[in-house]
């Protein structure tokens, strides 16, 4: 039986190339097929992507040893990945993008409003190539969401797939309620870890008011090569305030992906099946 796809959008830059590079080290330690995607907007412009995607995925099969296949599509990207991934049964999504400000399709707003349109996870990269042995040190951050739970299935099923340490961050919170809403979903996280054999750390956020920037510090300090959260932006706040903590994570100076989760009506305490 098939293992089923990992599904890694290109624009054939530089970090669509880092994407395409995490991609394989997922697909081949997995043992799943990699297919590399290229949307157009425009029916003339299919014959010179297929050309170009062709040299792509065979590039991609010599360079990691495994099946790769290219696809090219016409639409737009915030509809057509998602789409395509619904399609193939993909189970992760790795895209690259150019940061907050750059100029490019995939910069972190857009990114963004692609992982919304998709219920399937995305690895979120920049320029930081993938460790041949995947990633071994996950920061998953904790806070007061009751959402933030479900990312557990997915760290936890990366971190049994790659023998990760998983290091849970939270933040310092003073308010007795908050307090107590934070505490049980610290012991949800840390009883879902140790059920699942999982190694981990905690760690008390330094609470000055930038969890995000924390949450960078942090992984640096101990190099984590990826770091899990929920995708809690509608799209609307941000377009409005600006960037979200979402966009300033995926996009952070350090280059750490990022797992991004969307939230579903459900808390699975199972497996989500990213390997299986």
């Amino acid at each position: 039986m098939s293992k089923g796809v990992v599904l890694v959008p290109t624009d054939f830059t530089s970090v669509g190339d880092c994407a395409i590079n995490h991609g394989g080290v997922v697909a081949k330690s997995s043992g799943r097929k990699l297919i590399v995607l290229h949307v157009v907007e425009k029916f003339p412009d299919v014959d010179g992507a297929k050309n170009k995607i062709n040299d792509v995925a065979i590039k991609a099969a010599s360079e990691f040893g495994i099946e790769v296949e290219g696809m090219v599509r016409v639409g737009n990207i915030f509809e057509d990945i998602g789409e395509t991934a619904a399609e193939l049964g993909a189970k992760l999504i790795i895209m690259g993008t150019h940061g907050a400000k750059g100029m490019q399709r995939f910069v972190g707003s857009y990114a963004m409003k692609v992982v919304t349109n998709s219920i399937v996870p995305f690895i979120i990269v920049q320029e930081k190539r993938a460790e041949t042995n995947g990633y071994a040190n996950i920061i998953l951050p904790i806070d007061l969401e009751n959402a933030t739970k479900q990312k557990l299935s997915y760290a936890v099923e990366i971190a049994k797939h790659f023998n990760s340490k998983i290091h849970l961050l939270f933040e310092k919170v003073e308010d007795a309620i908050f307090k107590q809403k934070l505490a049980g979903n610290i012991i949800f996280a840390k009883k879902y870890l140790a059920e699942n054999n999982v190694s981990f750390t905690t760690k008390v956020s330094d609470g000055d008011g930038d969890f995000e920037g924390n949450i960078i510090r942090y992984a640096v300090s101990n190099s984590c090569d990826l770091i899990a959260i929920m995708n809690l932006d509608d799209g609307f706040l941000s377009n409005i305030m600006g960037e979200s903590s979402e966009q300033e994570l995926i996009t952070n100076e350090a280059q750490i992906p990022v797992l991004v989760v969307n939230p579903t009506a459900t808390i699975s305490g199972g497996g989500v099946g990213l390997f299986s």
